[in-house]
């Protein structure tokens, strides 16, 4: 009889305590029993390494789990159940995102703000939902990154290398020292060459501002003079334009023995005595 007893408090602490863990895992999981859960399917082009059973999130807030990853096409078909307390609108976003770096990923639903509300039971149509990039896809983008630093720390070395060359204190530097001691002594020169001829300069300049002086008197004075002048200037240049003219004519004349100066020229008569 006591054996008996003691195997039956055997078995009810037992099956207390699975009780306990299936409870357990049940609240772990965030599972309800019942009815009441929605169904939302989501189409993206890779799956990112979701599976059944990772937890769908809303806003941050964890609010449902996968229940199937399926391969349609080219394209990936996710279906989620979501908590009946869960209000999605016409401008609904899903995305996979990662939950740690050791590769767990969820289903992020951002639920929109359009205002228009999105009856899943009577929407056919799946979600067109967004990937982040995966481990795997980051790790590559490392190595190309990692190949491009390489190639530019080689590329700094080459230049670190030439500047090296560049800055050889035979090559380089002495010969820029030399310049710079060269430029300095001629810049002392011509400062003391314009100290001694500081006095002349001065005079110059005092000789060339009383010449410009006169000469703007002179204008003042003579204007009238001046400006007829200068009105005469374009028939003068007509008249001797026309001279230059006749000039020509006569040169082809005698040139060609003709009139009476050509004959007077080439005929050998008019200088017999």
């Amino acid at each position: 009889m006591e054996s008996r007893s003691l195997e039956l408090k055997v078995g009810l602490v037992a099956i207390t305590g699975i009780l306990i863990l299936v409870l357990a895992t049940i609240w772990g999981k965030n599972v309800r029993i019942g009815a009441g859960y929605r169904t939302l399917q989501v189409v993206f082009t890779n799956s990112g390494g979701l599976r059944p059973g990772d937890p769908v999130t809303v806003n941050g807030v964890k609010k449902g789990r996968i229940e199937a990853v399926e391969l349609h096409g080219n394209r990936v078909l996710v279906t989620a159940r979501l908590a009946p307390d869960v209000q999605l609108y016409s401008d609904a976003r899903c995305r996979i995102a990662m939950v740690d770096l050791m590769g767990a990923n969820k289903l992020e639903i951002y639920p929109g703000d359009s205002g228009v509300a999105l009856d899943l039971d009577d929407h056919p149509a799946p979600l067109i939902g967004s990937e982040v990039a995966s481990i795997d896809q980051m790790m590559s983008e490392l190595l190309l990154l990692k190949e491009r630093v390489d190639t530019l720390l080689v590329e700094l070395q080459e230049s670190v290398n030439t500047l090296s060359l560049l800055l050889d204190e035979e090559k380089t530097v002495e010969p820029i020292h030399r310049t710079l001691h060269n430029l300095e002594a001629s810049s002392r020169g011509w400062q003391a060459l314009l100290q001694e001829q500081a006095p002349v300069l001065r005079a110059s300049l005092q000789n060339l501002q009383e010449i410009s002086a006169e000469l703007h008197s002179l204008l003042q004075a003579h204007g009238p003079d001046v400006r007829r002048s200068l009105a005469q200037v374009p028939d003068l240049v007509q008249r001797l334009d026309r001279f230059s003219r006749t000039l020509e004519k006569v040169s082809e004349q005698v040139e060609n023995r003709r009139g009476t100066l050509g004959k007077l020229v080439y005929d050998d008569s008019t200088y017999v005595a």
